[in-house]
């Protein structure tokens, strides 16, 4: 939107041009070259057809693209005539184009000019980025690199030992954990991953907030791409579930529970400790892919690094309890909406013999499903005169070198397997380690299925639901020659294996995961406060409010703040403490002061003081039904703050905290006066209250960096917070920033964290250059240490930037050489003092 001057100005040019039926700001217009030869012309043309309009129209580059649009309601009538059904738009999947609603966005201004108005454009100045930890909104790009620290099939995967776990918190909500994934990257057609995705599908559904983090994503351009790939590819995911590229500094990965999804995996899954466990995901056993040797030795020894294990089945989970590690089962399972079986009888066909149709799962390329086995055995069968055909999937252009007729069919999606299944009259698939989800959609398309006779599958399949063969090619040929022979035996089996999968369900699978995460967290002594959230209300008709400020060596601008506080128009109680660290100036004379007007004095040794450690002894000192946190440089603006502020707890059903707008000090001159504008601007145009659920607006790539800045801010220079949920959630006892990483753990665990932008305080800083320097490495130390994000990648760019920024502001505010000299030097202080707190904390 730009600004207040701009939204002021595009509603006059809307009250005197009465011709004007759209307008929209052209900042974006880079987009445009991409859309005159995209799939979405096809849609835009049909739209234009639907909507009776002219279809030369279709390539037409006139549209906010990118960007917002502002209309005069009259010129849409067309659409809102002629649209009467949410049918029309497809289901929402995370989809970049190509959908009825992006098709929309372009034949809007088309009906606008239909329907007799005008349609225009403007352009507004770029504001470039001071390279603050919050930026202004603006389009995230999703353009995270992928790593390439985390590499996979080679020991130097091994160069670190698991670290141990650090959570943040003791509590988690059962109702809604924060899981994360680290999953390889992928292509189409990949059976592990379309296991782990359909298990995130469920958990969705029962609401759990996920997010995918793809280990070496060099196949993928961007994250959104991958997110959109894997509902292309695999299975539609919904807005709780954010994709993301492993970032080089797992530190930016905490929540309830990290789960590995391979051995490969599980490096970088063993050096992210923000987390109350750490789970492995074990779909087969992998040692078994490699050859005696070192990679096989580095698999092996990720079974050490003290994860609890989600099993498939009975056979891992017997191996993994006998290394001692906790673990739980799981089955593999079937989708019967797409593998369902027809009704026919091969015995019914005994009297007229015909050529038996074979489904062979050869997917050469991966070892343990020994195929080669499979192709000695058909080439034998074949000599013996047996009519059959058999059709090749799982893999594109396999090399057979054996006689056997056949067709290749490659990679199949899963409906044209299940058609390819019940087209057929036996199945082959083998597995030498952990049996697979392919026979079991075998069988329930009514398919019978020849498998090794090995451990893992015999602790399956018990009851005849498969015809078991050696793994030797003579075993395997014989047992498929059996069945070709003996009909009735074919009509028995398939009986036993649509029995046997009758009762499989991904859904049961996903229940049986998400009871092993909260058992691993309850033995571990975390509490679930699900039902506490569910409990809520968060706002209290007449509470009681404690103020709490921490003070050291205040200074007479002290008087200012208790003065001020003494001014505030209520209809609640309230009372201030003030926590001194021992001040060697008139800080406590002045509190004394105000001891009559409810606020009282609370002394502790100066080495106890501890931002986060403070604030608790602060907020267990006092009663208050809500607990507002000030600074002892924070004056509140005017004699409603304190009444806005709390009033921020009706914003949401279960607001956990809220925070306040901050003004500068005049003294402190233009350009910090103009930064902090900026940045509450940015975010009094965000929602009020914010949560994990409904996240940030859609011009925010979900879960990036962009995003958990914007999502967690939160400032203990002007907030309160619930006593009720601090019983539960305490500030963390950490040097700096605790309320930042306080409310990243508020909203992960279900809170809501509300902003109450008439709730103002005045607060600033203008430091001196040594000041201004040791301030900018504590905050580069935090976001290290706490989130693992560096707040500049070029150095000198970042500088550049800033410098140009302010030259340009100095110019038009008429700012003097000096200060501007001054603000410049400061400028790089600031990033460089912050990219070496940064680069001090690389672990």
């Amino acid at each position: 939107m730009g600004s207040e001057e701009v939204v002021n100005a595009v509603i006059e040019h809307f009250a005197t041009d009465k011709k004007l039926g759209a307008l929209y700001p052209e900042n974006y217009y880079e987009i445009k070259k991409f859309t005159l030869s995209n799939p979405n012309i096809e849609n835009v043309t049909n739209t234009l057809k639907f909507l009776g309009l002219d279809v030369a129209q279709a390539k037409i580059a006139e549209f906010a693209a990118g960007s917002m649009c502002w209309f005069r309601s009259e010129a849409l009538m067309l659409l809102l005539e002629s649209i009467k059904s949410l049918d029309l738009f497809e289901l929402e999947e995370g989809q970049v184009d190509n959908t009825f609603a992006h098709a929309l966005e372009r034949v809007i201004p088309v009906a606008v000019k239909f329907a007799g108005f005008d349609v225009k454009s403007y352009s507004t100045p770029v504001r470039a980025s001071l390279g603050s930890p919050l930026p202004a909104p603006t389009r995230d790009q999703s353009v995270t690199a992928a790593a390439d620290k985390w590499p996979r099939d080679t020991p130097r995967a091994a160069l670190r030992p698991a670290l141990p776990l650090g959570p943040k918190g003791s509590v988690y909500n059962g109702n809604a954990l924060d899981i994360h994934w680290v999953i390889p990257s992928f292509g189409k057609g990949a059976g592990g991953h379309m296991t782990i995705f359909r298990i995130v599908k469920f958990l969705e559904q029962f609401g759990h907030q996920q997010t995918i983090w793809l280990q070496g994503a060099t196949n993928m351009p961007s994250e959104e791409s991958a997110r959109q790939r894997i509902s292309d590819w695999y299975l539609p995911i919904g807005p709780r579930v954010n994709v993301l590229f492993l970032p080089a500094d797992v530190r930016q990965l905490s929540g309830d529970v990290l789960i590995a999804t391979d051995c490969w995996t599980a490096f970088p899954v063993s050096q992210a400790a923000s987390f109350k466990e750490r789970f492995y995901f074990v779909q087969d056993y992998e040692p078994d892919f490699h050859a005696a040797g070192a990679n096989q030795l580095v698999a092996e020894s990720t079974y050490n690094f003290g994860f609890s294990a989600l099993c498939a089945g009975a056979w891992l989970d017997n191996i993994m309890k006998s290394k001692g590690v906790w673990s739980r089962p799981w089955d593999l399972s079937v989708d019967h909406d797409i593998y369902f079986p027809t009704t026919r009888s091969l015995s019914s066909d005994k009297k007229h013999r015909r050529e038996i149709q074979i489904a062979f799962y050869a997917r050469p390329y991966t070892p343990r499903r020994a195929v080669e086995l499979g192709f000695a055995a058909l080439e034998q069968l074949h000599a013996s005169g047996r009519h059959f055909k058999v059709h090749l999937f799982g893999e594109a252009n396999v090399d057979v070198p054996y006689n056997f007729p056949y067709e290749q069919h490659g990679i199949l999606n899963h409906d044209q397997l299940a058609e390819l299944y019940r087209r057929s009259d036996l199945g082959l698939v083998f597995s030498a380690t952990n049996y697979s989800l392919i026979p079991l959609e075998m069988m329930a398309c009514g398919l019978p299925v020849v498998e090794l006779d090995v451990p893992s599958t015999r602790v399956i399949f018990h009851n005849g639901e498969v015809k078991f063969a050696l793994p030797t090619p003579y075993d395997i040929a014989a047992a498929v020659a059996d069945l070709i022979d003996n009909p009735d035996k074919i009509d028995a089996q398939l009986e036993r294996g649509l029995e046997f999968v009758k009762g499989a369900s991904w859904e049961q699978s996903a229940r049986k995961i998400e009871a092993a995460l909260k058992e691993r967290l309850d033995e571990l002594s975390f509490v679930d406060i699900s039902e506490e959230l569910l409990a809520s209300p968060a706002v209290i008709e007449k509470p009681r409010v404690s103020v709490i400020i921490p003070t050291y060596n205040a200074g007479f601008s002290f008087n200012d703040v208790l003065s001020a506080l003494s001014r505030q128009k209520c209809d609640f109680k309230f009372d201030v403490l003030v926590i001194d660290s021992e001040s060697a100036d008139n800080t406590l004379e002045i509190a004394d002061q105000f001891r009559h007007k409810n606020v009282r004095l609370a002394q502790i040794p100066k080495a106890e003081f501890q931002h986060g450690r403070t604030r608790n002894l602060g907020i267990s000192m006092t009663e208050g039904d809500y607990v507002a946190i000030l600074t002892q440089d924070a004056l509140p603006k005017n004699d409603t703050w304190l009444a806005s502020l709390i009033h921020g707890f009706s914003f949401g059903p279960r607001i956990a905290g809220v925070t306040g707008r901050h003004e500068a000090y005049p003294q402190h001159g233009p350009f910090v006066a103009r930064d902090i504008k900026e940045h509450f601007d940015s975010l009094a145009l965000l929602p009020r209250a914010i949560d994990s659920k409904l996240g940030l607006p859609s011009f925010y790539y979900p879960g990036s960096i962009t995003w958990r800045m914007l999502a967690y801010f939160y400032s203990d220079n002007n907030s309160a917070m619930s006593r009720a949920i601090w019983k539960h959630l305490p500030y963390p006892e950490i040097e700096w920033g605790e309320d930042y990483v306080w409310a990243s753990l508020a909203l992960k665990a279900g809170f809501q964290k509300g902003y109450v932008d008439d709730a103002v305080v005045y607060h600033s800083h203008d430091f001196p250059g040594a000041v201004l320097l040791k301030t900018a490495i504590t905050e580069g130390k935090f976001w290290a240490q706490e989130f693992g994000i560096c707040l500049y990648g070029d150095v000198t760019a970042a500088i550049t930037q800033a410098n140009e920024r302010d030259r340009s502001f100095a110019r038009e505010k008429g700012i003097s050489t000096s200060a501007l000299k001054q603000r410049l030097k400061a400028n790089e202080l600031l990033i460089k003092g912050r990219v070496q707190g940064w680069t001090e904390n690389i672990p």
